[in-house]
């Protein structure tokens, strides 16, 4: 038999003839029988490609986030540079004034801060949620992870339009610097939050591969006990 197989042509009797398959775990033997979905295995730069469009309508959303408040933040400055910095007092009033002033600066700044440490942490958030209803349903393919990861970028740098509005409306009775600065934080955490098409695709690839990874492992833990995973082959 072996003699008029072509040369270099090789039986496949295991797994160690199927190299391809070891070191990627997303072409996983046992994905057939356990009813999950296989993943082609991507280059980095072929899926860039692909969430091209779907990047560049975030980006266009998250730009808008960074532009409006910055607008707005020229034009305040603008009018409160011409605003008189002392007005003349009103009796009984001057120091209740101040008062407010103080407890909306502060409060503005409290809002800043907390959203400076915790919109990363809504944004993963949002995003592993996201991750876990693909994986519930069976869909958790580079695409679709890509568009969780987007998803928890877009509510991140929201959050951060909210604070430098919430800190820009108090610069305008305060003419607070702190307050003006701390929009302008914001504005800059969003920038650095843009995404690209080839970070998108890297993070979601890399993803994919660790939720096969972990399918593999899962599928494995019975086969280790002695057990086989069930399927239709069982029951026949």
């Amino acid at each position: 038999m072996d003699s008029h197989r072509p040369k270099g042509e090789t039986e496949p009797t295991s797994l160690a003839s199927l190299p391809l398959y070891i070191p990627t775990p997303i072409h996983e033997t046992w994905g057939p029988r356990l009813n999950r979905p296989t993943y082609p295995r991507h280059s980095v730069d072929d899926l860039a490609q692909r969430l091209a469009v779907q990047v560049r309508t975030k980006q266009i959303f998250i730009l808008a986030m960074i532009v409006v408040p910055l607008i707005f933040a020229v034009v305040v400055y603008a009018i409160g540079s011409q605003a008189p910095q002392n007005p003349a007092p009103i009796r009984g009033k001057m120091v209740d004034r101040q008062a407010a002033m103080v407890v909306i600066e502060r409060l503005a700044l409290v809002v800043g801060l907390l959203t400076l440490v915790v919109h990363p942490w809504i944004g993963s958030f949002v995003t592993g949620q996201s991750i876990r209803v693909l994986v519930r349903e069976g869909t958790a393919d580079p695409e679709h992870i890509a568009e969780a990861y987007l998803t928890g970028t877009l509510v991140a740098c929201g959050m951060n339009e909210a604070a430098a509005f919430l800190n820009l409306i108090a610069f305008m009775p305060t003419q607070s610097l702190w307050n003006l600065g701390m929009a302008l934080l914001l504005i800059l955490s969003s920038a650095f939050k843009m995404p690209t098409a080839k970070r998108v695709a890297a993070w979601a690839r890399n993803m994919a591969q660790r939720l096969a990874e972990k399918r593999i492992i899962n599928a494995q833990a019975p086969i280790t006990n002695g057990n086989l995973p069930h399927s239709h082959e069982n029951n026949t």
